[in-house]
């Protein structure tokens, strides 16, 4: 099977030991969707940096996409890129793994057998029926090293069937596993898939922490802090942090990455192991004494040490103190950081009717490569608003929001490099183009002549056009060209109050 990803946004749910690789159109999921066999080595940078994707036998193939999404949503991650297009065969193999089977089986020692399974890895495996298990009876729950999720395995004419639920990596991938002659056999089959996101979370999402009020922003405050961060929380220094809506027992290691104090509130940036964190969760640090007061976290992300299929996977968050956050914050869109980029345009295809412009980033590979952006307009809504998209060539200053999800947002556009302002506009002190299309229409308004030009232009020449006119008030009204003014109605009122001029000639029907 043959499966073409074309030039559109490839939404890549990233899991331990598998790749699935689902075709979109923007952010329209659509059929068809694959799963790599071998584990793939996947390197998740933030926003704007490469992705690069190594897919093995029988011949490596090499993705290498840009980053242009990342969401993080009670603890489901899933990952946006863009890229060309790839066409590659989907492979199908089979791994078999044996172990002793010791007589009877129970759930006594269940976890020993799947232990001796070369290669399987199991971390722990618990049964979910005690007593003894008959060939046609088999039920237990076996937890990969790997955290890849769950296994059930059932019995069917003989044949164990282990099926990964819907909690672990994938639904339907469907290993084979058979008891033959006291040897336990497991088969790994990789096949196509359903599209399903991994839950980074092995249980429900956290209590969300609540927000607290803020009295002020008086930048005097900074004056009075002098101690650098680092002397309140020395990079590399190990602590143990607790979550609120945990029970006050529960404590994880946390490895302080750095930390600033920016008036009035302290922030900074800590690896967590075994503790997996949302924005808005409250955590504290038990084991400094100069900062004993609780952190909002505002951002968090995964991070692999190590191989992809072997690592250790650790959680990156930074967090402020909870007592800066102004009442009733959004969250997502008041603490998480923002960055700042120069881009210029290379699609306004925009089918969905979105809004959305592509731009290209210093970071794409290739000229035609961008990432889709949101273009703010003065007004926006269903059935009412104002639309004056930027165009292909334009360059533009986007804001991103690396550890969000939400598109990167265009503020504004600068002229640069081959991208100037028209020649046939006059004196650039005293114009103002309100309206300045590719197809010659235009608004001006010209303080010189204290002047307002509406009109449609072919480069420097008017070809119709009204000119309001301050001193002495005029309105004219032109078409140049051989052009024509047409007025038509019922009844048509001319009035001068004083004169009345017509040059030309006249013909009345």
């Amino acid at each position: 099977m043959k499966l073409h990803l074309p030039d559109a946004a490839i939404t890549i749910v990233t899991i331990l030991g598998a790749e699935l690789i689902e075709r979109c159109n923007h952010h329209t999921q659509l059929e068809a969707s694959i799963v790599c066999e071998e584990p793939a080595e996947a390197v998740l940078r933030t926003i704007g940096q490469p992705l690069e994707i190594s897919i093995g036998s029988p011949a490596p193939i090499e993705l290498r996409l840009t980053i242009g999404r990342i969401e993080v949503s009670s603890g489901v991650c899933r990952l946006t890129a863009y890229g060309p297009s790839y066409q590659f065969d989907l492979i199908k193999r089979t791994r078999s793994f044996d172990a002793d089977v010791p007589q009877p089986i129970s759930a006594f020692n269940i976890e020993e057998v799947f232990q001796k399974v070369e290669g399987l890895n199991v971390l722990s495996a618990k049964c979910a029926h005690i007593g003894q298990f008959e060939e046609t009876d088999w039920k237990l729950l076996v937890r990969l090293a790997r955290r890849s999720g769950a296994v059930v395995v059932t019995t069917a004419d003989g044949r164990l069937k282990v099926v990964r639920t819907a909690e672990g990596t994938r639904r339907t991938e469907v290993d084979v596993a058979r008891i033959v002659e006291d040897r336990l056999s497991i088969e790994v089959v990789s096949t196509i898939v359903e599209s399903v996101t991994w839950d980074w979370r092995t249980g429900a999402a956290p209590t969300r922490g609540a927000t607290h009020s803020f009295s002020g922003s008086d930048q005097t405050i900074e004056g009075a802090i002098h101690r650098a961060a680092g002397s309140i929380l020395p990079g590399g220094e190990r602590h143990r942090v607790f979550r609120h809506s945990d029970a006050p027992d529960d404590e994880y290691e946390a490895k302080i990455l750095s930390a600033a104090l920016r008036a009035p509130t302290l922030r900074w940036a800590a690896r967590l192991r075994n503790l997996d964190v949302a924005p808005g969760d409250i955590l504290s640090l038990s084991g400094s004494k100069s900062v004993d007061t609780p952190m909002l976290v505002i951002s968090r992300s995964a991070i692999f040490e190590g191989r992809a299929v072997d690592g250790q996977l650790s959680i990156e968050v930074e967090a402020i103190s909870a007592d800066a956050v102004p009442a009733g914050a959004a969250e997502d869109s008041v603490l998480e950081p923002m960055l700042r980029a120069i881009g210029v345009v290379v699609s306004v295809d925009d089918p969905e009717r979105l809004g959305l412009v592509k731009v290209h980033f210093a970071w794409h590979a290739k000229e035609s490569e961008g990432t889709w952006c949101r273009a703010t307009q003065a007004a926006a809504g269903a059935g009412h608003g104002a639309f004056n998209p930027p165009v292909k060539g334009d360059w533009v200053i986007t804001l991103h929001w690396p550890k969000s999800g939400e598109l990167p947002v265009i503020v504004g556009a600068i002229y640069r490099g081959d991208a100037k302002i028209a020649d046939y506009l006059g004196e650039l002190s005293s114009q103002r183009a309100i309206v300045l299309t590719p197809g010659g229409q235009r608004i001006v308004a010209d303080d010189g002549s204290d002047s307002l030009h509406i009109g449609i232009f072919n480069g420097a020449q008017a070809v119709c056009e009204l000119v309001l006119t301050k001193d002495p008030p005029t309105i004219k009204l032109e078409s140049n060209s051989g052009g024509t003014i047409s007025m038509k109605a019922e009844t048509i009122e001319l009035e001068a109050t004083k004169e009345l001029k017509i040059h030309g000639k006249v013909s009345i029907d």
